[in-house]
């Protein structure tokens, strides 16, 4: 009898559906579901997408050609700060957030967050802002100037977020903004 309760009681944790025989982490927007068997796909019935954007709390939507302060931290290091926003998306996924700068072709923020979106359930939209893309600029440094201010001020960068959600979709989006000097550093950009 005991062992029956049990049987039962793991049967019932499984996440097995009877009538489909699909475990629960299966069904809409997964690999190899077209919903041509009748499901309702909801969210992923239309590609996933992503948008590349800034803001601090809130998702801020920015153009190319954007100025984005390269934000010189208390602590001495520097970053540029970027948000997402996903379409047709799970509500967790993992961001790869890179930052290169144009002129060199050198990658200089290389930064993955794995976060769980402010998520619009009804328009199939997550959220996630307040992204660091912390510089480093070793590669790019020549003789004394070594600090993005000195490197990078008013140069084109590229920022590209490559967005995967549980049921491995993924999404990329690249906008290519302005790298503006913190106002702290003006007096170390080079004229």
């Amino acid at each position: 009898m005991l062992r029956t309760a049990g049987l039962m009681l793991l049967l019932a944790c499984s996440g097995t559906s009877e009538d489909t025989g699909k475990s629960s982490g299966e069904g809409a927007g997964t690999s190899g579901n077209d919903g041509s068997d009748g499901t309702d796909l909801g969210c992923f019935a239309d590609p996933a997408s992503v948008e590349v954007g800034t803001g601090d709390s809130d998702f801020e939507v920015i153009e190319s050609g954007a100025a984005i302060t390269m934000v010189h931290g208390p602590q001495g290091g520097w970053h540029m700060l970027g948000s997402v926003r996903t379409h047709n998306m799970s509500e967790i996924v993992r961001v790869h957030f890179t930052v290169t700068h144009d002129e060199s072709g050198v990658v200089v923020a290389d930064n993955t967050y794995n976060v769980a979106t402010i998520y619009d359930e009804a328009a199939c939209v997550g959220v996630y802002p307040g992204m660091y893309g912390y510089l480093d600029v070793r590669e790019l440094a020549t003789g004394e100037r070594d600090s993005p201010a000195e490197l990078m001020a008013y140069d084109t960068v590229s920022f590209c977020m490559t967005v995967t959600d549980e049921d491995a979709r993924v999404a990329e989006a690249c906008l290519d903004v302005t790298a503006t000097p913190d106002p702290s550093d003006l007096d170390d950009v080079p004229e």
